[in-house]
């Protein structure tokens, strides 16, 4: 792309970890002068354009109705992948979660080690999660919140595998 030229380039979906590769390549091709843009993401340690969505607006607006409905016992499923859009809707979560007063139960944070790129998880993801239920019945959130829509549909197949009524025992 350097030698070729081009006239930017928009980056999708990575991580922002301080150790990602993509962050030396990235810093050179912004050396070169190429413009670029970041999209539903940042690297914060690297000054570079970025359009991200209100994720941490959005974590704390469904935890506000949730709340507003009744629910007080709210968990929290992502990746713990370093992505700022899943880790602003964490915040925004915990952020309503300490305005109303209420505690966020670290048992009720779930996380999903390696999330593909794609709706398929792996047979070790299933069972961890599956594991992570089966640890908590008996004492469910009423309410799991996801960070995103992939999340919310694997967990949905993890709590009806262990026979939990969505929505009646637990909304998602």
């Amino acid at each position: 792309i350097l030698e070729e030229g081009t006239g930017g380039i928009i980056v999708f979906g990575v991580c922002h970890s301080t150790v990602n590769p993509n962050c030396d390549i990235l810093l050179e091709v912004k050396k070169s002068g190429i413009p670029i843009v970041m999209v539903d993401t940042f690297l914060p340690n690297l000054n570079l354009d970025h359009v991200v969505s209100a994720d941490f607006d959005g974590g704390y607006a469904i935890a506000e109705h949730f709340i507003k409905l009744g629910h007080h016992e709210i968990g929290y499923v992502c990746s713990p992948d370093k992505v700022t859009s899943i880790e602003a809707r964490r915040v925004g979560f915990q952020k309503a979660m300490a305005d109303n007063e209420l505690l966020v139960r670290s048992k009720y944070i779930l996380f999903i080690k390696d999330l593909p790129n794609h709706s398929d998880f792996t047979s070790e993801q299933y069972n961890s999660l599956l594991g992570s239920i089966k640890n908590l019945q008996g004492d469910l959130p009423t309410v799991f919140l996801c960070s995103n829509d992939r999340v919310a549909f694997f967990l949905y197949k993890v709590l009806i595998e262990t026979g939990v009524k969505v929505p009646e025992q637990v909304v998602i």
